[in-house]
């Protein structure tokens, strides 16, 4: 069970239901890409959009509102910001030298 400092008490917060909430959006998330018809893709998109409601609603119970550091990104742009030297130097689709992303769309999931 991970446990996140709350930003206003020197206690640990207990995580472990946001941890099964995000375990279940994944889930939900994996049986909307694998849905064959579009009634199963509308009924499985209002699963995922519950499940996401019930994530944010546990964040804010928690205290943990999401920041610029929390923030989604592609796999390519996490890659960029783990790469030293920054990947930025190299890719002309990434920003200034800074290391600072333009948004160039989502990166292909495999």
């Amino acid at each position: 069970m991970q446990a996140a400092p709350h930003p206003d008490a020197g206690t640990a917060v207990d995580t472990s239901h946001l941890v099964e909430l995000e375990a279940g959006l994944a889930r939900k998330r994996a049986a909307l890409r694998e849905a064959t018809t579009d009634g199963e893709r509308a009924l499985r998109r209002v699963w995922v959009e519950q499940a996401e409601r019930e994530v944010r609603g546990e964040r804010a119970f928690l205290g943990l509102t999401e920041t610029p550091d929390t923030r989604e990104c592609t796999d390519d742009e996490l890659l960029a910001a783990l790469t030293f030297p920054p990947a930025a130097h190299r890719n002309p689709e990434m920003g200034a030298v800074t290391g600072q992303f333009r948004t160039v769309g989502r990166a292909s999931r495999r």
